[in-house]
């Protein structure tokens, strides 16, 4: 499960990117696949999943629109920041 904190932006972008060019490792490994998620709408994940050129890789990509996940694993970026989206 791979968390970050947004879309289309350069430090998330190398850090996928990083996942995409390592697939051959990560199945040798026994990895059978990689979670990218983040707190955007699935419109905006499956468009940076086809602008990574990531489509039928090892990565699948979920949006987290609600924070839901985010949240139960204590991974919001900031107490302060969090909004009550329920």
């Amino acid at each position: 499960l791979v968390g970050v904190p947004g879309a289309f932006v350069p430090t998330s972008s190398v850090q996928v990117a990083g996942y995409l060019g390592k697939q051959d490792e990560l199945r040798k490994l026994g990895v059978s696949a990689v979670l990218v998620i983040c707190m955007l709408d699935g419109a905006v994940m499956s468009g940076w999943e086809v602008a990574l050129a990531a489509e039928g890789s090892l990565l699948t990509f979920l949006s987290d629109t609600r924070g839901d996940l985010t949240n139960a694993l204590g991974m919001q970026l900031c107490d302060e920041c969090s909004l009550d989206l329920h």
